[in-house]
């Protein structure tokens, strides 16, 4: 699932990630990093108000700027949550 959920953000080169060393989850930069305050927070009530996806601001982390994301479910599920993360950022 690990793999699965790196190849679908990899698909935009503007999407930066943090790999997890042997955690479920994983943190992605927010669009808007670095110009919006709480950047994570926002993108993360976008995602669950427009895409229905789930995830954690990293202000809840001490990182702002980022979201964390849990892939610890159904690959089918996981890979749809993704693409739906990746079409979100994508028109941000």
């Amino acid at each position: 699932r690990r793999d699965a959920a790196l190849a679908i953000l990899a698909r935009n080169p503007e999407i930066r990630v943090i790999p997890p060393d042997g955690a479920f989850y994983l943190f992605i930069r927010a669009p808007g990093a670095g110009r919006l305050p709480n950047a994570g927070t926002l993108f993360s009530a976008r995602l669950l108000e427009e895409h229905n996806v789930a995830t954690v601001p990293g202000a809840a982390f001490l990182m702002p700027d980022w979201i964390r994301v849990s892939y610890a479910a159904e690959l089918s599920q996981v890979e749809r949550a993704l693409e739906r993360i990746v079409t979100a950022y994508s028109v941000a």
